[in-house]
């Protein structure tokens, strides 16, 4: 294995906690590469400028203004540091990003073309590192459909002519493909020759570019990479992924254990830990004002946090309610996204008031007072690449009720000394009710059963530290890979007997 000083990774993303976050992908591009840093790999981000990140706010220095054919207009490249961390971020500014409110997960919701044109150029620039800011990476991490096409690019526009760069393509959720027209890679630059067997009715998702292309393939979580090859998960993939199935890994993400912490978090009106959990009691009556619920220490008081959509298994807990409202049931949502099924759940809470409250919107201290002050969490969502929620609600002591898919499958533990929640297998309703009022039953009736559950799940270790050795093996697998084919590549007319070719060099 390579040392980690060897390895020089550019991660480019369309959000970063705390700057853009819209989504878990915003989460994992702060927590994983600030955990790779910290283990001595030299790793920097890119993303881009929105119009509501103000560089001088946040003390950034400018350190590259020019121009590039590929598109009309000026580049400013901001550089900054993570918040409370020495990790370097190149923020991009354009005027392309200027009108940018939030970061876009489903294209097709938006101004097609210019969201397209959006992240081709972020992903495009992304190999022009050396001429902004005087630095080469040797692999590129790229993430969902935004940046799929850096694969491309790299191949198509090598980064450094000494050395060829290595790339990876992290899936976080495979739903979202960011189909756009033809001409738009071709505006950009791209030849024909790395998209046009994709083409589809004049269309191409980004998304099969950089699995076509990218050096490696991973997803979020090891069952999450079997079901998108051989299920209804792959979404149309299927083919394009059992083609590189080899390349193919699934590694389950992480979270910031030092910053999502109940005995020191400072957004929760006291603290708690696994060996004195009375302050969770005094966070449930705060959540229960907050949402205008009746104040009882003995309610079952559940949470769930997510992007409103239907993935999200908001069906299912509607068709829930006359079920769950018959018992000593609370349930808060926070959440944010369709306007219809938010429509739906209002109705809801209003037809179900003492059971269901509901905010919409996203309240980054009012996020923590929920994991803090529930009992359980819901997660019944219809598919879950990874999910990041049941670490934080395991990690402040909400026990997952959550459907068996992807991560949720690889982190919830439902049976033995060792349960950390309660997991319902087939994706309906009275599945979904059934391990509600199991958890419930043992809630009220078996407290002391309850409360070892609740520390089994506080004491779990789902720290992104735990991933970097993962992390490490394969971005060493690319490099050994990059260099074996370049020695390779030598000729043997090339030298003569009396000349020697040490391998180490190639290795170095």
């Amino acid at each position: 294995m390579l040392n980690s000083d060897e390895l020089k990774i550019l991660w480019v993303s369309a959000e970063l906690d705390p700057y853009s976050k819209v989504s878990g992908v915003g989460d994992v591009s702060r927590g994983l590469p600030k955990a790779l840093y910290d283990s001595g790999i030299d790793i920097r981000i890119m993303v881009p400028r929105y119009k509501f990140i103000n560089p001088e706010e946040h003390g950034f220095i400018r350190v590259f203004k020019g121009k590039f054919p590929f598109i009309q207009g000026e580049i400013i490249v901001w550089e900054g540091k993570l918040t409370n961390h020495d990790l370097t971020i190149y923020f991009v500014e354009h005027e392309i990003f200027k009108d940018e409110k939030k970061v876009c997960l489903d294209i097709e919701k938006t101004n097609v073309e210019k969201t397209g044109m959006k992240f081709l150029f972020l992903s495009r620039l992304s190999v022009e590192t050396k001429k902004m800011v005087g630095w080469t990476p040797n692999i590129i991490h790229a993430n969902d459909w935004h940046t799929a096409t850096i694969p491309a690019f790299v191949k198509a526009f090598p980064p450094c002519k000494k050395n060829k760069v290595g790339t990876i393509l992290t899936i976080h959720n495979l739903a979202y493909q960011g189909r756009i027209p033809v001409h738009l890679l071709e505006k950009i630059g791209l030849p024909h020759i790395y998209f046009g067997d994709l083409i589809e009715n004049d269309t191409v998702k980004l998304l099969r570019i950089g699995i076509k292309w990218a050096d490696k393939i991973t997803t979020v979580s090891p069952t999450y990479a079997k079901e998108i090859l051989y299920t209804d998960l792959g979404f149309g993939l299927q083919n394009d992924l059992i083609k590189r199935k080899n390349d193919l890994v699934g590694i389950l993400n992480g979270i910031d254990t030092e910053e999502w912490d109940p005995e020191t978090d400072e957004n929760i009106p006291q603290n708690f830990s696994k060996k004195d959990l009375s302050g969770k009691q005094v966070c449930k009556r705060t959540l229960q004002k907050t949402y205008n619920l009746k104040q009882d220490p003995n309610m079952f008081t559940l949470g769930m946090i997510a992007r409103i959509s239907k993935q999200k298994g908001f069906d299912l807990l509607i068709e829930a309610l006359p079920d769950l409202s018959k018992e000593k049931i609370q349930i808060v949502i926070l959440g944010e996204g369709d306007q219809k099924i938010k429509e739906e759940i209002r109705n809801a809470a209003n037809d179900y008031s003492d059971t269901l409250s509901v905010k919409f919107g996203y309240d980054f201290r009012l996020a923590r007072i929920i994991y803090a002050g529930t009992d359980a969490f819901l997660i019944p969502s219809k598919f879950e690449p990874c999910g990041l929620t049941q670490m934080y609600a395991m990690r402040y002591g909400s026990i997952p009720i959550a459907h068996k898919t992807g991560g949720l499958a690889d982190t919830v533990l439902d049976t033995g000394e060792f349960k950390t929640g309660f997991l319902f297998e087939k994706y309906d309703k009275d599945s979904f009710v059934n391990a509600i009022i199991e958890a419930y039953n043992v809630y009220s009736l078996n407290k002391e059963k309850w409360e070892h559950i609740v520390k089994v799940a506080m004491s779990q270790d789902h720290s992104w530290k735990r991933r970097v050795n993962e992390w490490k093996t394969l971005y060493n697998e690319i490099l050994i890979n990059i260099r074996k084919k370049e020695f390779e590549k030598i000729s043997p007319e090339k030298t003569s007997n009396n000349d020697s070719i040490d391998i180490r060099e190639f290795f170095k």
